[in-house]
């Protein structure tokens, strides 16, 4: 699922996502894929 950073927040809070979970979502998901990388270069 692609969520657009204007459409309403996932967790039903009513706020935008770029206001409520955006920046938390960015820094799982790009730690998600750095130890996806790390795992697999070795």
């Amino acid at each position: 699922m692609n969520l657009g950073r204007n459409e309403p927040c996932w967790c039903g809070s009513g706020k935008k996502y770029k206001k409520c979970h955006y920046a938390t979502d960015q820094k799982y998901f790009n730690a998600k894929i750095a130890s996806a990388s790390c795992s697999t270069s070795g």
